[in-house]
């Protein structure tokens, strides 16, 4: 599990959204709405952030603020390595300053 995934779940569980696996992510009650079913999904993306869907129709941006977080939390603390099937990283170790640049 990814470092901001790991955040999103711990949120989840103290604030009584009673996380739980679900396939390769996590469901859970939404916090921004009277949830009595798990209708937020929570997963890792390619990028290593987290991805978050309330099924009910609540944004990422309403769900963090109800966790008393922001949108940073669901970004990692350090730059993404891309890892290749054989556990070394795809990355040429090249930084760029912005998209356009890369």
């Amino acid at each position: 599990m990814s470092e901001p995934t790991e955040r999103i779940v711990a949120a989840l569980d103290r604030h009584g959204c009673a996380p739980r696996r679900s396939g390769n992510g996590w469901a859970a009650r939404c916090p921004a709405h009277d949830d009595r079913k798990a209708s937020l999904s929570v997963a890792a993306g390619d990028n290593g952030g987290v991805v978050l869907h309330c099924h009910a129709g609540c944004s990422a941006e309403s769900v963090v603020r109800n966790l008393g977080l922001t949108m940073a939390d669901l970004i990692p603390d350090r730059p993404y390595q891309p890892v290749g099937n054989n556990g070394e990283s795809t990355s040429n170790g090249q930084v760029f300053r912005d998209a356009q640049a890369a």
